[in-house]
């Protein structure tokens, strides 16, 4: 379990940039997240204009990455209606 040290940096926030981050660094299956392939991985957080990190902004970019999630599993469930109506008609 990954542990933040700073209160600011909102868990969910690292947790969706870590997850936007798998594929540059390779992560899969096979090839997991661990603490000594972590020590190589860096991740963006905002901050505000007196330099601290920005957790209204880190709010609002995870509500964002839910609307995401949201919409890829709408499309998923539509794409999975639209190949059950091919395969019916063949």
């Amino acid at each position: 379990m990954l542990q933040l040290l700073n209160p600011n940096i909102l868990s969910k926030y690292v947790f969706y940039q870590l997850r936007e981050s798998a594929n540059p660094y390779g992560f899969n299956r096979s090839y997991r997240v661990s603490l000594t392939n972590m020590e190589s991985v860096s991740i963006n957080v905002p901050v505000d204009k007196n330099g601290k990190y920005d957790v209204e902004l880190q709010r609002d970019l995870i509500g964002k990455y839910i609307k995401i999630d949201e919409v890829k599993s709408r499309i998923i469930v539509l794409l999975d209606k639209i190949s059950g109506s091919i395969v019916e008609e063949i």
